[in-house]
């Protein structure tokens, strides 16, 4: 399932997720400041530190032990909000092991679980990745400098 949405468009990611059975998304977009603005403005999350945000942004790879350990911080219930969210910037760096450890969360995630996964190119990541979540182009229409204080909230 790919969906085509323009940021005008969106009014929550919930309705996205409350018509669909996936509760992991897949944003492609072509560089990780596109990436960053888009997991931003589509889910409100600022890049703060906060007990229920896990960010993954490794290079070059993106480890099992990475994936396995993701998996096992989403087993305790969150501390402060009523997801625990996981963000791994350029899932396309996640080895063949890792995303095969990160299937079995993927697809059994717990109820209360949001994992966002972010790409420059789908077809990086193996098909079962992208069949298990919600695949969502970035659309690049607007301005970059639209966000003033968008710089003071990503990650560096």
């Amino acid at each position: 399932m790919v969906a085509y949405l323009k940021s005008q468009h969106i009014k929550s990611i919930d309705v996205c997720w409350a018509e669909s059975m996936f509760t992991s998304t897949l944003i492609i977009a072509p560089t990780l400041q596109a990436q960053q603005q888009t997991v931003t403005q589509k889910f409100g999350i600022p890049f703060i530190s906060h007990p229920d945000l896990l960010i993954i942004d490794e290079s070059p790879s993106i480890s099992i032990e990475t994936a396995r350990n993701i998996s096992v911080w989403l087993t305790s219930r969150p501390y402060a909000s009523k997801k625990k969210t996981v963000v791994i910037f350029g899932a396309e760096r996640l080895t063949i092991p890792a995303q095969q450890a990160l299937l079995k969360t993927l697809e059994e995630p717990p109820t209360y679980a949001q994992i966002i996964l972010t790409a420059n190119n789908v077809y990086a990541l193996l098909p079962t990745i992208q069949s298990r979540c919600m695949v969502i182009k970035a659309d690049l229409s607007f301005d970059l400098r639209d966000n003033e204080n968008l710089s003071s909230t990503l990650p560096s």
